[in-house]
């Protein structure tokens, strides 16, 4: 993974900080996100995500799977469709392919809404959003994702969530 800042690009390990308008660009290996409140996002191979003030984060293209912390109000992310409320305790799968392409919403746990305009349409679990630009009418789908980065996010989190991260503060320990 890429850690693009300012001035300049640099690989990303951890622990690195991310900051307002950095990038992170993954091309053959994932990536994972640690949020102060404890959220969590693992981001796919051949991913960009940007951190954006106001949204937390902006799936410019790629595929992000997002772990909300039980004690928030919701998270909210940018996407190509628009912004995807997230709510507290839940688990999302979300995949862009750039502005011109769909994006992909799927709730695993919990319950969504994608904002578009003074609309938002709500998503609830175990349903897919497929919002194509090219195609006014959005798809719908039953069931959530299994494949490759699913099986490893979920290892990776069941990892981190069992061990002790004493140099984080408590808030962004899961």
């Amino acid at each position: 993974a890429e850690h693009v800042r300012r001035d300049g690009v640099q690989p990303a390990q951890a622990p690195d900080l991310l900051e307002e308008d950095d990038r992170l660009v993954t091309t053959e290996g994932q990536a994972e996100l640690v949020f102060d409140d404890g959220s969590v996002v693992h981001v796919d191979r051949m991913s960009d995500v940007r951190v954006d003030l106001g949204v937390r984060l902006r799936l410019v293209r790629g595929r992000a799977r997002v772990y909300t912390a039980p004690d928030i109000d919701a998270l909210t992310l940018a996407s190509p469709a628009g912004p995807v409320r997230l709510a507290a305790d839940g688990v999302y799968d979300l995949a862009a392919a750039d502005l011109d392409g769909e994006t992909v919403i799927a709730v695993v746990a919990g319950h969504a809404a994608l904002i578009t305009g003074d609309t938002e349409t709500p998503i609830g679990a175990d349903d897919i959003l497929r919002v194509d630009p090219r195609d006014p009418r959005p798809r719908w789908e039953r069931g959530t994702p299994r494949d490759a980065f699913t099986d490893w996010s979920d290892r990776r989190l069941r990892t981190i969530t069992s061990t002790r991260h004493a140099a984080l503060p408590p808030a962004a320990q899961p």
